[in-house]
Parts: structure tokens; sequence; C-alpha cells
């Protein structure tokens, strides 16, 4: 199995650009396509020492959009580089398999899902001077009875199955709606750091990116109405329903040579039933947005009704005279 994984790089993400790409080649990826959306072209020079070593492919996106690119990225790695999955992370990012590695979960999924899904752990900020995997090793719990829960397609990142056909949309996770995916459990947590200090939180919200969360979608409000450093100042301050999370600074403190994997443990059967309570929320999600569909497309049945007999009653009435 090859596992190719597709990074776009952009201003803001140097301090946390090594450390992404080793993690991930010692979870299980072969190789990293990225390219360079920054404005002084600096993931070349950052990425170098793995591309020397063929750990990393830097690509040029040729001012294609990023969505666009990685599409392309991603039909690339399975045409030309042999690719069985495809991730398409962020840097931001660390794509945590509940198992031995990200090939041992692989491995397990049947023929016919051609998309898995990673449940999405967004760490709030918290300040300091040290690196930021030793400073964020908190994060909100899923079990939150009060909170209105994350929408789906924030909740929930896409893994695709290789593909040169393959369509990567962030927020589908499907090739037209053709692709089947993996529903209900989610063997792959996705542990983000999208704020690791404040100079970092007002580069990334100048970008206008797309939020991938609520927390950044909040970033990207406060940051226009001119009041993101308290804004992190609230987020850093903590907050209810927070439990501790420190497998990421476990992981990175071990620091072993790139391409080494990880000794993870595997979850007992204790993580594997409190985990399936999460899943089993987010789920709910999905129902939610069903059950949307399904009041949508009742109010438009609806309307096609209340258009369909007024003119069949007209045309019964023009007959009945003739």
């Amino acid at each position: 199995m090859k596992i190719v994984s597709i990074l776009a790089v952009h201003d803001g993400d140097a301090d946390v650009l090594d450390a992404h790409v080793a993690f991930h080649l010692n979870a299980g990826v072969d190789l990293t396509i990225a390219t360079d959306y920054t404005a002084q072209g600096a993931a070349s020079e950052l990425l170098a020492p793995y591309a020397r070593d063929g750990f990393v492919l830097v690509a040029d996106h040729g001012d294609a959009p990023e969505r666009e690119w990685r599409t392309a990225t991603a039909r690339l790695a399975a045409t030309e580089h042999g690719a069985d999955w495809i991730v398409s992370a962020d840097a931001d990012e660390f794509w945590w398999p509940r198992g031995e590695g990200l090939k041992d979960v692989l491995a397990a999924m049947p023929p016919r899902y051609g998309v898995v899904r990673g449940l999405v752990r967004v760490f709030p900020p918290r300040p300091g001077d040290e690196s930021f995997y030793e400073r964020m090793t908190v994060r909100p719990s899923l079990l939150r009875p009060d909170d209105v829960p994350e929408p789906l397609r924030f909740a929930l990142r896409p893994l695709y199955r290789a593909d040169p056909r393959l369509v990567v949309d962030p927020e589908d996770g499907t090739e037209g709606g053709r692709r089947v995916p993996l529903r209900a459990w989610y063997p792959i947590e996705v542990l983000r750091f999208p704020f690791r200090s404040l100079e970092q939180a007002e580069q990334r919200c100048a970008l206008g990116l797309e939020p991938r969360s609520t927390v950044e979608a909040d970033a990207a409000g406060a940051y226009r109405e001119g009041r993101l450093g308290e804004w992190y100042e609230e987020q850093a301050g903590g907050g209810a329903h927070l439990v501790d999370d420190e497998r990421l600074r476990t992981a990175l403190r071990a620091s072993p040579a790139p391409g080494t994997p990880l000794v993870l443990r595997t979850p007992d059967i204790v993580d594997d039933a409190s985990y399936a309570v999460e899943c089993a929320a987010v789920g709910e999600v999905d129902l939610a947005r069903l059950d949307q569909h399904l009041r949508e497309l009742e109010e438009r049945i609806g309307e096609l009704e209340a258009r369909f007999w007024p003119r069949v009653t007209r045309t019964l009435s023009r007959l009945v005279r003739r």
C-alpha cells in the first residue's frame, strides 16, 4: 500500500511544517506532494531536507486555485506515483490513526468504500514560548449536551481511495455522489492546531482562507471587526468541556528518524467505547442534515402540488364546457 499526502503551504505555516511532514512520514505516508502558496516562496526552502531524501515533492500550482490544484495533484498521485490512498491535508493538521498506523487502518477498508473520513479535533490557543505541541494539549470534547454540534462539513475530513477521476472536495468528500464513504465510524482523528500564536492567527486571517471550523469562522469575524487580539485572549483563557490530549506531544517528543514508524498505542475497549459515543454525536449531525433536506423536499413538493392541481382543475373545466 502506498499513501500520498497532498499539502498546500500558506503564510504562517513555517512553525508547524516540519512537524507535520515528519509526523506523517512516521505514521505511514510514503510521499508528500506540496505546493507553495506563500508570498515569499518559503515552502521549498523549508522542505528541502525532505525533498533531498525523496520524501517530499514540491510542485508548481501554476496559479490554479487551491481546490483545483488538489484535484489535479490527487489524480497525478494516482496515475504517476502509484498511490492507493490520498490524504488531502493542511499543514496544521495531524492525521492520527486509531490503530498502529495509517496503513494498518486503511488495509481493513473493504474495496467498496472510496472515502474514509477523519473526526476533526480542534485545539484552542495556548500562549507561551514553547513549541505549539508542548502548549496546546487540551481540546473540547464532542460530548457537550448544552452546545450546538459542529456542522458535519466542519466535523469530518475525507481521505480518498486513489482514482484518476477523483474530485477533491473538502465539503463533499465524494466524486459526484458516486464514491461510497464509510459512515458512522471514523478510524482516523484529525488533530488540528489552527492558531498557535497571535501573530500567526493574524497571518492566517489576513489570507481570507475558507474557515474549516466554527472557531476559525469566529476568528475571521473578529479579525474583520478589528478585535482579533481580544478574541485570542478569550480563547486562550480556557473554557468548559475541555479534555487533556497529549498524544501529539508524546509522539513528537520521541522524534524518530523520518520514515521510522511511530509506536502508537492501539485504543483499548474503554477508549473505543468513549469514541463510539462521540462518533454517534457526529452521526446525529448527519441525521439533522438529512431531516433538513427531507423538510425542504416536502416543501418543494407542496409548492409543486399547489401549482399542479389548479392547472388540472382549469383544464378539466375547459374540457367539460366543450
